[in-house]
């Protein structure tokens, strides 16, 4: 347990359960090449934040009291190969990295290796196909090193070239205190 990649696997551990803890179900841990204890709790605590956001945060269900204030609308806009030209400012708020890390980056620098593979797919569709549009689950990297999960909507808009690439992401805890300000200040 001493070794330093097995204090930074604890350090993420930690920072998963205190997601966990705060409500945010979507932060997932990536799997390392180690096979031993502290990667079967990796797994063991993915499963769980998986099946605690199913059993929470069904299909269909909405809390019309807080889900709209408490949720955060990002965008990435994406030239042909996909590099990041522009974002909301939000996203440097879910993912952690300044806006100078990300612009002018390919956004494979900030995905996982899974999904990859899953935005080839949709490269190649959105070159034979100017108007494909397409719904996919990215896993997206944090600066804490854990994974964000969102269904993406991918597409370009008419008659330009860039790729818009949207997804919906709940507000790190920080954001929560100035929301609540703003509330009890109305």
């Amino acid at each position: 347990m001493e070794r330093p990649h097995n204090q930074e696997r604890i350090v993420t551990l930690h920072q998963m359960l205190f997601e966990m803890a705060r409500g945010n179900f979507n932060s997932r841990i990536p799997l390392s090449s180690h096979n031993d204890e502290l990667e079967t709790l990796v797994v063991l605590i993915n499963m769980v934040a998986e099946e605690m956001k199913e059993s929470i945060f069904h299909a269909g269900y909405v809390n019309p009291h807080t889900t709209y204030r408490f949720i955060n609308q990002t965008t990435l806009i994406l030239d042909c190969s996909f590099i990041i030209q522009s974002f909301n400012p939000d996203i440097t708020a879910v993912l952690g990295f300044s806006e100078v890390d990300m612009l002018h980056q390919p956004l494979e620098l900030f995905i996982s290796p899974e999904s990859i593979d899953k935005l080839a797919f949709v490269k190649e569709a959105l070159q034979e196909n100017s108007s494909f549009q397409t719904i996919v689950p990215l896993h997206f990297l944090t600066k804490d090193a854990l994974c964000v999960a969102a269904d993406c909507s991918v597409f370009k808009l008419f008659g330009r070239p860039e790729i818009n690439l949207s997804f919906v992401s709940p507000l790190p805890q920080d954001s929560f205190t100035n929301i609540a300000f703003e509330i009890i200040t109305m």
